[in-house]
């Protein structure tokens, strides 16, 4: 099975859709001529009714093969099942218009009254008036089958921030509302942005970060070298080269090593390294 719209009697443009985005037609167009207004709300079917009338919400991966199974769950537990025609890359960020044009034609289909809230209301206010209007025609709740979104991905693989807004708001919605939320399996890694922060937070986060110690040069290392080991001297002493410890050690080892002899002198030997050829012959 597929991610293709149920029914296929229904075109595109008639449940607010069209190959450039989401489109008010006429399932989602005031002023509804044909269908009864929405009655005003009665005690016993606000947000004050019974939950144990109501389905709990929840949100989950499906695969496509299990549609069918979902759809006639869903169905056996009253739900108003809505799917979500799969997109095309003309509706990034505007996930939000398209899902409310999907909600009003699975309404109409199942003989709802028109929509209470006003064109243009958010989102919130819109879901929360189709759900009440789901509960007159006696849907326990709602199911939202969205498919795969990878046609609504930017250059970094993540969805437009108001379509991310989206998908987080109906997954915390399910928390609260009658809603079952169903993404497709391969949503699972796609990328959304979070709620947008102050400049000021990330300067903040950045002045509190430690900063890295810079990696020693090359030209630094060799210093320490030669700091700690100084190359010994060569002299040239009749006609031969010699080698002779170095004058810069610290104050410290000065003064310790006039009371010590030095190798050299307490051995009597010197280090010599024999004359080269030219050396000699010129003896």
């Amino acid at each position: 099975m597929s991610w293709a719209a149920p029914n296929p009697s229904v075109s595109s443009a008639a449940i607010g859709f069209s190959p450039d985005g989401p489109t008010v037609s006429s399932a989602i167009a005031s002023p509804y001529e044909g269908r009864p207004t929405v009655p005003a709300r009665p005690p016993g079917l606000g947000p004050d009714r019974p939950t144990a009338l109501l389905v709990t919400g929840e949100w989950r991966f499906v695969d496509s093969p299990d549609l069918d199974d979902l759809r006639r769950e869903a169905h056996s537990h009253g739900l108003l099942v809505v799917q979500l025609p799969s997109p095309s890359s003309a509706w990034r960020g505007q996930l939000s218009m398209a899902l409310i044009g999907a909600i009003e034609a699975a309404l109409e289909r199942a003989g709802a009254c028109a929509p209470g809230a006003v064109a243009g209301a958010p989102f919130a206010e819109s879901l929360d008036d189709q759900l009440y209007r789901a509960r007159l025609v006696e849907r326990r709740g709602m199911a939202l089958l969205l498919p795969p979104l990878a046609t609504l991905l930017d250059a970094v693989q993540a969805l437009d921030p108001a379509d991310s807004a989206l998908l987080l708001f109906l997954l915390e919605a399910t928390e609260r509302l009658p809603l079952q939320l169903w993404l497709a399996r391969e949503n699972a890694s796609i990328k959304v942005y979070g709620p947008p922060s102050p400049l000021l937070s990330f300067c903040e986060q950045r002045r509190q970060e430690p900063s890295e110690a810079p990696a020693e040069s090359a030209s630094g290392v060799v210093g320490e070298l030669t700091q700690a080991e100084p190359s010994p001297a060569v002299v040239e002493q009749d006609g031969a080269l010699e080698f002779l410890e170095s004058d810069s050690s610290a104050p410290e080892a000065n003064s310790a090593s006039e009371d010590v002899p030095s190798p050299v002198e307490a051995t009597g030997v010197r280090s010599r390294v024999a004359p080269s050829t030219s050396a000699g012959t010129s003896m």
